[in-house]
């Protein structure tokens, strides 16, 4: 019998991928509606969940790259 149900680790993985999309969306909306270029990204990686906005510059390291989660889903 095949499964047809993700598992609690694949369905925590998604929610995090689209939680980190969701923001990526608005604040590029928001830059957008701005003026602003779309240049906010996220990175994913053995560290955890980045978010990247590069608009936030002038603010310091720690308000361009913004941790989403702590460590690696």
């Amino acid at each position: 019998m095949a499964i047809l149900y993700p598992t609690a680790e694949e369905a925590g993985l998604t929610c995090a991928i689209v939680t980190a999309a969701a923001k990526v969306r608005d604040l590029n909306c928001k830059y957008l509606a701005e003026g602003k270029g779309a240049a906010v990204t996220a990175h994913f990686g053995p560290d955890g969940f980045t978010l990247c906005d590069p608009n936030r510059a002038g603010e310091g390291a720690n308000k361009v790259f913004q941790k989403i989660y702590e460590k690696a889903i």
